[in-house]
């Protein structure tokens, strides 16, 4: 995947970043950039850290240490509700969707930010041209959707919030092959529409063939980071997550 835009532009860092659930340290140290138009992959082993690191800068986690900085301005210690008006939206492992209402009710209320209501309709639309499942089953109850389906609809969701920023956690986790290759042709036209997006996963190459930059986590630190491309040919990825030894 090939960035359109070539930008240079910072639109999210994090700096030195340590975050603890009690006692246990879960980040640590961790640093990263999102530039303007980027698609951004985090990969790793479960249990790396990837979701905390995607929860805590939505601000669903405190902070021990570190920064977090959002077009250019400190957010360590802002709420996470701040965040999505900023222009920050997860969509959460698991897709957390609300399943006794129906699809039109869970887009809406992704809605809820200022900036978002006033182009409601026009964001709507939007999400149904990139998912036309959604506006076939706008009066059905979301428990009755598909696994894929629910997915579209929780990212869709969190696309009515016309975030400059889209935090995607474990997008494809449970669903078929099928449905994930449609999820990520979505996650291109998403860019190409002008967002950026940073997500996390565990297929790794899945991952890093359709970003244009990578990071690498192991026991909750950044092991590796670069373009995608380079990643790929990467040895002790390979070696570790495709099972090509290093005669082959």
């Amino acid at each position: 995947m090939t960035n359109p835009t070539e930008k240079d532009e910072v639109l999210l860092s994090v700096e030195d970043l340590e975050v603890s659930y009690g006692p246990f340290k879960v980040l640590m140290g961790v640093s990263l950039v999102v530039k303007k138009g980027e698609v951004v992959a985090v990969v790793g082993a479960n249990g790396a850290g990837k979701s905390t690191l995607l929860n805590t800068i939505a601000g669903l986690l405190p902070i021990r240490r570190g920064k977090i900085i959002f077009e250019g301005k400190e957010i360590t210690r802002a709420p996470a509700y701040a965040r999505v008006h900023m222009g920050i939206a997860l969509v959460p492992e698991g897709r957390r969707i609300f399943p006794e209402l129906n699809v039109l009710e869970n887009l809406l209320l992704g809605s809820y930010p200022k900036h978002a209501r006033d182009d409601s309709k026009e964001n709507l639309r939007r999400v149904f041209d990139l998912f036309p499942i959604l506006e076939k089953r706008q009066k059905q109850s979301a428990k009755t959707l598909s696994g894929g389906e629910q997915q579209m609809l929780a990212i869709g969701r969190a696309l009515m919030s016309k975030p400059k920023l889209l935090l995607l956690d474990e997008m494809s986790l449970g669903l078929a092959p099928l449905v994930v290759d449609s999820l990520y042709a979505a996650i291109e036209k998403i860019r190409l529409e002008g967002t950026t997006i940073l997500f996390v996963e565990q297929n790794v190459r899945k991952s890093l063939s359709h970003s244009d930059r990578g990071y690498l986590m192991k026991g909750g630190k950044i092991a590796l980071c670069g373009p995608s491309r380079d990643l790929l040919r990467e040895r002790s990825i390979r070696q570790a997550y495709f099972g090509i030894s290093e005669g082959k």
